[in-house]
């Protein structure tokens, strides 16, 4: 009965990571400053360093607080930085949304399959309080200050596993009524059904996420654009430094 359990174990493990088989790549953006978006401007803010302070405005930059003298091109790539940043943010909240629906629905599955009555219900319960509740504090980030990525990762990990200890208790306990009631039969059901379910999800998780993964590469793209309508600003600071908000490898 161990496979069994191992199966269960490996299944909701995938669940919690859902790019486990994405392809490998990667969207790195550095950035030295907080981005906010509001329904007025695109800041970008730090706490050292000059400037401290770039606001994009309905195709108007300001720079601690000046307001930018343009050209007639640059105020058109300023409107285009601004556009095309408000398209990305609620496309990367879906992004995070899915991830979030994709560890629930292999949870409710492994609790369908092998949980009681009683906890089958508490277990769906409690993953869709947290599954609402991160669904929440997304939909509620307006910068890069108020998310961060790994207590996103731990807060989706934490749906699965707070459900890991009564499932595999659930299956242990039914291999040990099995085993001492030497019902063969039931312990071979118990093991098939936990092996079919450890391919199904595998295969979901799978499909899954390389979709979620296709989106973020797609996103990772248009950040790149960003970057590449900064790097062609005519725009240049006091001291002739170029303006700099984002690096994209």
């Amino acid at each position: 009965m161990r496979t069994s359990l191992r199966a269960i174990t490996v299944a909701l493990a995938m669940a919690a990571t859902p790019a486990a088989f994405a392809h490998d790549s990667h969207c790195s953006v550095d950035s030295d400053y907080d981005f906010t978006i509001n329904d007025d401007a695109l800041l970008f803010e730090r706490d050292s360093g000059s400037p401290q302070r770039v606001e994009f405005r309905q195709g108007e930059l300001w720079v601690d607080g000046q307001r930018q003298n343009l050209s007639a091109a640059d105020r058109a790539r300023v409107a285009q930085f601004e556009q095309d940043a408000r398209a990305i943010v609620p496309e990367a909240k879906a992004i995070a949304i899915d991830a979030i629906d994709l560890a629930g629905a292999a949870l409710e599955q492994v609790a369908v399959a092998f949980a009681s009555d009683e906890d089958r219900e508490r277990i769906i319960a409690r993953g869709y309080q947290l599954r609402d509740q991160l669904r929440e504090r997304i939909a509620a980030v307006d910068s890069t200050d108020s998310f961060d990525e790994a207590e996103f990762e731990a807060a989706i990990e934490e749906i699965v596993e707070s459900a890991i200890p009564e499932l595999v208790g659930g299956v242990a306990a039914m291999a040990m009524k099995a085993a001492f009631s030497g019902d063969e039969d039931m312990a071979s059901q118990i093991e098939a059904k936990a092996e079919a379910l450890e391919e199904t999800i595998e295969r979901e998780v799978e499909a899954r996420a390389e979709l979620i993964e296709t989106r973020a590469d797609a996103l990772c793209d248009r950040v790149r654009e960003l970057d590449q309508i900064e790097s062609q600003f005519e725009f240049a600071m006091a001291d002739g430094r170029a303006l700099n908000l984002l690096d994209t490898d």
